[in-house]
């Protein structure tokens, strides 16, 4: 079981606290291109002076100090991102897309694939079913520690959203699981249904509720984010944006992040898709978690591999659309 839970791919889709979730913001942030702006994690101990009113002091440590003594019931340290310094120059609408459409989904496919091996690893029967029931329990218990995060903590609406989509997803995750096994181990899922109904209703969707998170802010449902180019500075217009989101799942990550991306650009370019600078274009990947040096100008031309995906991919939309 613990051989399991430590699986980078597992451990990156593991979410048990408000820490857990600034990181996603930490990693995932987009600023404009000139913004100068850097999400910081900074940490503290907590101090408290006086008698009769007594003050709360938090004094800046190093994140050894913090690391050191964050678990020793006697002492009080606390971490927290600079929120205050960028959340005003933050692109949320960006951020808000990929964490939802790009990010949180490829966690939960790696996630998946894991998963599915762990349970189907051992021809015993017994074990399978016992580790079957560990997922199901354990990401439900991740989920219900993530909900108590509002009663403890004061949020921002950066915050809100990323807890919002990450509980999401374990809803989502529960009932893939569920619905792939309900037939192999039908007594562990009926089982669970009944312990859990609630995440088997019908709110069980990837949609943003205006009211949950913050509306001054302008957030937009997915259902009109969808109808929407959702980065016109990148993209011409929404079948645009479409068509890359869709080669991006097709690649994803990987070793040829290079030529892969460098084929797209000069490809979307060239039939007027993409609008931006390379420049702007790399900075844009960086918040796929893609970094690459350049765009690489000898993947303009034909490429007898990734050529007619990409016109397969590009048709379909156009059609479709």
């Amino acid at each position: 079981m613990k051989d399991f839970w430590s699986l980078p791919e597992v451990d990156q889709y593991i979410f048990q606290n408000i820490y857990d979730i600034d990181e996603i913001v930490r990693e995932f942030a987009i600023f404009p291109e000139s913004d100068n702006s850097k999400v910081i994690r900074n940490y503290f101990k907590i101090e408290w002076h006086g008698t009769e009113e007594r003050e709360k002091l938090l004094l800046p440590v190093s994140k050894e100090d913090f690391e050191k003594n964050r678990y020793y019931p006697d002492k009080q340290y606390y971490t927290t991102l600079n929120y205050t310094e960028f959340i005003d120059h933050f692109w949320f609408r960006d951020f808000e897309f990929y964490i939802r459409e790009a990010i949180l989904e490829n966690y939960r496919s790696e996630f998946f694939q894991c998963a599915w091996s762990f349970i189907f690893e051992t021809e015993n029967e017994s074990r399978s079913k016992g580790n079957f029931a560990n997922i199901l329990n354990t990401i439900s218990q991740f989920y219900f520690t993530l909900g108590c995060i509002p009663i403890k903590e004061k949020l921002n609406y950066i915050q809100e959203f990323v807890l919002e989509q990450v509980m999401g997803i374990y809803k989502i995750t529960l009932n893939d699981l569920i619905q792939e096994c309900s037939l192999i181990f039908p007594n562990i899922c009926q089982d669970f249904k009944n312990k859990c109904p609630e995440f088997f209703d019908s709110t069980n969707e990837r949609v943003i509720s205006k009211n949950s998170i913050s509306n001054n802010k302008n957030i937009l449902e997915t259902k009109e984010l969808k109808k929407e180019n959702p980065s016109p500075e990148i993209f011409r217009d929404f079948k645009s944006s479409n068509i890359f989101n869709k080669l991006f799942n097709q690649y994803g990550v990987s070793n040829k992040n290079l030529a892969n991306y460098s084929f797209i650009y000069y490809a979307m370019q060239a039939d007027g898709f993409i609008i931006c600078s390379n420049s702007s274009f790399k900075q844009y990947l960086g918040g796929l978690n893609i970094h690459i040096d350049k765009i690489d100008s000898r993947k303009s031309g034909y490429d007898s591999k990734r050529t007619p995906y990409y016109c397969s991919v590009r048709d379909s939309i156009i059609k479709a659309q």
